[in-house]
């Protein structure tokens, strides 16, 4: 099982206040490590919503007939992003 990228970016803070260096390098690492962790993963989380979107925005106009008459569900775009999405579920 994987640690969740929250507990992971608090267990990286507290490593980075309680590590006894001496001249702070290995602290200021780690604390960067955990920040840059936490901004990609909120990074990911609006990349997914803004997908899960795109996904929805294409799927309704498709289905409206307004450009046509096509399924969007054999298009190569939709299929892999809806994989993505699902395997991120996962994660």
């Amino acid at each position: 099982m994987r640690t969740q990228i929250e507990i992971l970016v608090k267990a990286m803070h507290i490593l980075a206040n309680d590590i006894q260096s001496d001249d702070g390098v290995a602290n200021a690492a780690i604390y960067e490590a955990a920040q840059r962790l936490e901004e990609q993963n909120q990074r990911i989380k609006r990349l997914e919503e803004a997908l899960e979107g795109t996904v929805k925005w294409i799927v309704d106009l498709a289905d409206s007939g307004d450009a046509g008459f096509w399924n969007p569900e054999e298009q190569h775009e939709i299929i892999a992003a809806r994989a993505v999405l699902k395997k991120e579920a996962k994660l």
